[in-house]
């Protein structure tokens, strides 16, 4: 989904299910749109990771979704809030149609999905949320990249549990400081 007209953003952000610490969890949204309908047969997300992280395939489960748009963010977020995703795939790891990369800080955190069956996406406007269910006590922290773009939506960040203080809504994702950095207490 990425062009060459599009670049990644260097910052990480949180972007983790916490099996652990579920008030932490927090999922980003990056938006894009179809001027005609599309058959999607892959999906990239460059990843990052700190606080110990060491790999994604400690991960239990890795979910991408793709939202609708509400006037600017997702119409729903993977804890249930909203409406359901268009489009939703749960797959572990290891599973034949996901790659896993060395990422930006080093870490085998880059996600690359290539679907035997791939699904039709009508016209619109559209948010992908991608996150892996990790333990933060034994993990730490996953963190994905957005792409930076000068004409699109920016990318929006919700913790819905509300334990990182920025509240429970769908709200911009580059214009406050970052719950990256703050961490789960045990």
């Amino acid at each position: 989904m990425e062009s060459a007209s599009q670049q990644v953003d260097t910052d990480t952000y949180v972007d983790q299910e916490f099996s652990d610490f579920p008030t932490y969890s927090s999922f980003l949204a990056d938006d894009f749109t179809n001027g005609s309908p599309w058959t999607i047969s892959n999906i990239f997300v460059p990843g990052n990771g700190w606080n110990g992280f060491s790999s994604l395939y400690n991960a239990t489960a890795l979910t991408w979704q793709i939202y609708a748009d509400c006037a600017g963010v997702p119409c729903g977020n993977p804890s249930g809030g909203g409406s359901p995703p268009v489009w939703t795939l749960t797959l572990a790891p290891g599973n034949a149609q996901v790659t896993i990369t060395t990422g930006f800080g080093g870490y085998p955190s880059n996600t690359l999905l290539e679907l035997t069956a791939p699904f039709g996406l009508p016209a619109g406007h559209w948010w992908l949320v991608f996150y892996p269910t990790l333990s933060y006590g034994s993990m730490a922290s996953m963190a994905a990249r957005r792409r930076t773009r000068s004409t699109a939506t920016n990318g929006q960040f919700i913790n819905p549990g509300g334990a990182f203080g920025y509240g429970t809504s769908w709200q911009c994702g580059l214009c406050w400081a970052q719950p990256s950095r703050t961490s789960p207490s045990a």
